[in-house]
């Protein structure tokens, strides 16, 4: 299983020099991935993942580089094909988009759109931006991808873990995005089971907290969120949890990006 951590504005990594590094140790310490979040309208500050991918693209070579998970109907379509169309082309297939249809009523209706409509949206959204990234033209308009870009990025949809959207990933996309702060235990074994059985490729669990100082038992039960707040040995073995039920990434929010604690988490791997 992979293991990724979360680049968030908890990090305190700080602006410019401090956000660099802060990737460049994710990559130096062995992990998997870095992951950018999108936070419009929660009430905090994120960078917009588009513009930290494009920067984290410029100083790794190899980790896989994520967006979790970009709100589609709240941008243009047109707009957003060309947004991940560019960070596709520049991380040389390390991209991964995440996107969803949001949950948050009061961000749509700070953009005049209406919450009802966005898993209508966000579908009219996708096909949209895969028509233009194979290089069709849409509305009169074409992007005329170059060829290194052509297909545009695998993408991944993050959804909760029933409903229809567990199909729609697992027949028509990379993969599924499940959360483990908002998600029981049970409800993830579910959905990744499900997932898996209509042909899913990737599975990926977001938003794991942790505390290697912390204590809790091994064994996660159906009725708790899924997190690391525990002893390493445990951490360890409720990864190979999240692993065994179906899981292939596992992306972890780390309070501090110093090597020390990054080399903990890679001292996790399952």
């Amino acid at each position: 299983m992979k293991l990724a951590v979360a680049i968030t504005t908890y990090d305190r990594a700080g602006p410019g020099r401090g956000f660099i590094d802060a990737v460049a140790e994710v990559e130096a310490v062995g992990l998997d991935g870095a992951w950018f979040f999108e936070t419009l309208g929660r009430g905090y500050f994120n960078l917009d993942p588009f513009g930290a991918i494009c920067a984290a693209a410029a100083v790794t070579q190899s980790i896989d580089l994520g967006a979790c998970v970009v709100q589609a109907p709240l941008r243009h379509p047109i707009d957003l094909a060309q947004r991940a169309l560019t960070a596709h082309h520049l991380c040389n297939g390390r991209f991964l988009f995440g996107v969803g249809a949001g949950s948050s009523p009061e961000t749509f209706s700070a953009l005049d759109l209406r919450f009802e409509d966005r898993f209508q949206h966000l579908e009219a959204s996708i096909d949209t931006m895969q028509a233009l990234w194979r290089g069709e033209t849409v509305n009169g308009l074409n992007l005329t991808p170059w060829a290194s870009a052509v297909g545009g990025p695998p993408t991944f949809i993050g959804s909760w873990a029933g409903g229809r959207w567990i199909r729609i990933a697992a027949e028509h996309h990379a993969g599924w995005i499940g959360s483990a702060t908002y998600t029981t235990f049970g409800d993830l074994k579910k959905g990744v089971a499900r997932f898996k059985a209509l042909g899913g490729r990737r599975a990926i669990a977001t938003n794991i907290q942790i505390d290697l100082d912390a204590t809790g038992a091994s064994q996660i039960s159906d009725d708790d969120r899924f997190d690391l707040r525990c002893a390493p040995a445990v951490a360890a073995e409720r990864l190979n949890q999240l692993r065994d039920i179906g899981f292939d990434d596992a992306v972890i929010f780390v309070e501090s990006r110093n090597h020390d604690s990054l080399r903990a988490v890679r001292g996790l791997h399952a």
